[in-house]
């Protein structure tokens, strides 16, 4: 079985777990957002078949994804998750989910 997935944010910490990931047997990477367009491209030109996205619902509508990174400062946090979680898509938050408790209980809630 093959594991897709997809990537929220291509800064500096992405990095990191995209050399762990694609070290590892059974997992595709396939897309990336960033709203910095050539983070995106740099980070997809990396996997062969992956797309850069600098929209969030476009790359959630055009990818079909097994679980998602989400690898975005602290006060980035909300509408990726919210948008993940209306879709039915894990996800895997790489730093703190917000900078108080009220987001990841509204997060939780859904």
């Amino acid at each position: 079985m093959t594991v897709k997935l997809g990537v929220i944010g291509t800064g500096g910490i992405a990095n990191h777990h995209l050399k762990n990931l694609a070290k590892m047997d059974g997992v595709e990477m396939t897309a990336f957002f960033d709203v910095d367009s050539s983070r995106a491209e740099k980070a997809a030109s990396e996997f062969a078949g992956a797309k850069a996205f600098t929209n969030l619902d476009n790359m959630l509508d055009d990818r079909k994804l097994d679980g998602v990174y989400v690898c975005v400062p602290p006060m980035a946090h909300g509408d990726a998750e919210l948008k993940l979680v209306e879709r039915a898509i894990p996800f895997l938050v790489e730093k703190p989910l917000g900078i108080n408790n009220e987001l990841p209980a509204l997060i939780a809630e859904k």
